[in-house]
């Protein structure tokens, strides 16, 4: 029964604002709390970490140590595919051209391409794809000896990338959030090659991070890095919430294990993504996918033990609302 009152308030509320439009779009989202939050969350936990999230709606952004470096391990693989998908989009590249396979790009770890036999050819295009979607580093060296690591680097720094070094293989979560930024506003200005892009970051093999702990039906678009060596396990992301998208950058070093790692950065993620699911911002979004708001809302209802305290929580926050409203 309470879960029906909650739910029944809950859609009253999205009436109430969504049909009065003289309300809409008063309140901008004010980060403080969260970057308050999270930083006091990170106090507790062994390790470096850096963060970095804007909302795509209002640019309004917080970061922690957002400028301060970190190996980048696969997390590069954003700034290449990006450079790459520019230079499709320019006529510079054809994704269909064939490079072959030669001993100088062979590496273990992640993929599969370290298993097939020297000489093989692929597309641009596959290489592409299993760079992305299984962090292949064959396919990732083959396309850097194609387009020129320089390149890449000059690309990033001509981006407004701060971090940028032409021999070491470091980023800073605010760079990385900007590549996935520009990435968002490339899959706009060209369609196809954007959808195809989006496509496959959005369905990698590595979902541990910051897709761990969303709800399901949320796209997220993102790409992981792990450096062992240095105990560095990061994700860079874009995510597709109903009524703020944002994107969001989570790095780390220092750490005790992958494991320790993944749930620190898991939990990072659930937080921002319940920040940006608070009922006093979302019921003022403007461009709200009203039905994938409301379905998060019946699953998080779901999940939770504690259903009093959600109604009293949603109540109150509804009052704050009201006299925000009633005070102008």
């Amino acid at each position: 029964m309470k879960r029906f009152w909650l739910l029944l308030g809950v859609i009253v509320v999205i009436l109430l604002f969504k049909t009065d439009t003289a309300w809409a779009g008063g309140v901008q989202l004010d980060y403080t709390r969260l970057e308050l939050e999270l930083e006091e969350y990170l106090k507790g936990q062994q390790g470096t970490y850096g963060v970095y999230v804007q909302d795509m709606r209002t640019g309004a952004w917080m970061g922690i140590n957002e400028a301060g470096a970190f190996h980048a391990a696969s997390t590069f693989k954003l700034y290449l595919n990006l450079y790459l998908y520019e230079q499709i989009a320019a006529g510079r590249v054809n994704p269909q051209a064939k490079l072959t396979f030669l001993e100088k790009h062979a590496e273990g770890g992640t993929g599969y391409l370290q298993h097939k036999p020297l000489g093989s050819q692929f597309t641009v295009a596959e290489l592409s794809r299993a760079s992305i979607v299984y962090s292949d580093n064959v396919a990732t060296n083959m396309l850097l000896d194609y387009l020129g690591r320089a390149n890449v680097k000059t690309f990033m720094k001509r981006m407004g990338c701060r971090v940028v070094d032409y021999r070491r293989n470091i980023t800073c979560p605010g760079d990385a959030a900007l590549c996935m930024r520009q990435i968002v506003e490339f899959s706009r200005k060209h369609p196809d090659l954007g959808r195809q892009l989006m496509y496959h970051l959005s369905h990698t093999v590595f979902n541990e991070r910051i897709p761990a702990k969303l709800p399901s039906g949320i796209m997220v678009a993102h790409k992981i890095g792990n450096w062992p060596p240095t105990g560095s396990y990061h994700d860079v992301g874009y995510v597709q919430h109903p009524a703020y998208p944002y994107v969001i950058a989570l790095y780390s070093k220092n750490t005790p294990s992958f494991q320790y790692a993944c749930r620190v950065l898991s939990e990072i993620s659930r937080r921002v993504y319940e920040f940006h699911n608070d009922p006093v911002y979302n019921v003022d979004a403007v461009d709200i996918d009203w039905d994938v708001w409301l379905q998060v809302q019946k699953e998080q209802i779901c999940r939770d033990a504690d259903q009093s305290l959600i109604l009293r929580s949603l109540v109150y926050k509804i009052g704050e609302v009201l006299s925000q409203r009633l005070d102008r």
